[in-house]
């Protein structure tokens, strides 16, 4: 893939994303997306966007993904999937598109496609801090606060550190992460930047700057933050959208990736309907009122 890299993105819904789905499989869900919305209701949403590429011509690529040739040449293409978690608590594929590119544009009409099929009532946003993606979560999701990627905002902290410190600091920071406060939280993260800006003045401002966005998923009961907080779910499906991939190498064309990719969607899909549930949403729901003030209260600070 050279050096693009991956965006992920989670929303707390408390609405659902109705409408049928399409020949093309981007709508997957007949049952879990065509279901009646209700304050009760709700899905936590994982995006992620893949390097593809097209070949018309079938001309071999270096690269480790396919590869589709439109007007005669070898072409890339982004990939972007949405999977949820229901109000049953089991995931679910909520659609997928292939863009050109991956800008606010492209995000935007995404995020907009799965709005008019019904998702409201988002409360959370959790993604990268990749500046297109932010900005289309923003404003497509204008109400609902916005949780940096843990994993994502780490590496990038420890990419200005040197060396030498980055064992320790990265140490100290899963220590700061896994505090049960927000109070906790914010006390581990001053001692931090108070130990660390003399020798890692870098890594310190990126840390003193996205602090606060590191740590909305705390408004939330603790059973869920981890799951969240983490790329696990997202990277199950991206590891099984890979091994298809390298199998085919080269697409011939967009339409044959939404022929193969939405297959092997749909097929997870009705398999996850039917398995374990990720999460047990009563707690959630029971503490639905408290949950909004505590988001209120982090947007604010």
């Amino acid at each position: 893939m050279g050096e693009r890299h991956e965006e992920k993105v989670i929303i707390k819904s408390r609405g659902r994303v109705r409408g049928p789905g399409s020949p093309e499989f981007r709508s997957l869900s007949e049952a879990g997306l065509q279901g009646e919305g209700s304050e009760n209701s709700g899905c936590l949403f994982f995006s992620a966007r893949h390097e593809l590429c097209l070949s018309r011509h079938g001309e071999p690529s270096g690269g480790e993904h396919g590869k589709v040739r439109e007007d005669h040449r070898v072409k890339s293409k982004a990939l972007f999937v949405a999977i949820g978690i229901n109000n049953t608590g089991h995931k679910e594929v909520l659609g997928f598109e292939v863009y050109d590119s991956e800008k606010v544009n492209t995000w935007k009409d995404f995020f907009e496609s799965l709005k008019s099929r019904g998702l409201r009532g988002v409360d959370i946003v959790i993604s990268d801090a990749h500046a297109g993606l932010v900005e289309a979560i923003k404003e497509c999701f204008s109400g609902s606060s916005w949780q940096r990627y843990h994993a994502h905002f780490t590496r990038n902290i420890i990419d200005k550190c040197p060396k030498k410190y980055s064992t320790g600091l990265a140490s100290e920071m899963r220590d700061m992460f896994n505090a049960t406060t927000i109070e906790e939280a914010r006390r581990l993260k001053e001692s931090i930047y108070d130990e660390y800006q003399d020798v890692a003045n870098e890594a310190m401002v990126v840390l003193d700057e996205g602090f606060e966005d590191s740590i909305t998923i705390m408004a939330l009961p603790s059973k869920y933050r981890i799951a969240l907080r983490t790329s696990n779910i997202i990277e199950r499906e991206n590891r099984e959208i890979r091994r298809r991939e390298k199998v085919i190498q080269i697409f011939p064309n967009t339409e044959s990736i939404i022929r193969l990719i939405g297959a092997v969607l749909q097929d997870d899909h009705n398999d996850w309907s039917v398995g374990h549930r990720i999460f047990d949403m009563k707690e959630y729901y029971d503490k639905l009122s408290s949950i909004q003030s505590n988001l209120l209260k982090i947007k604010a600070a």
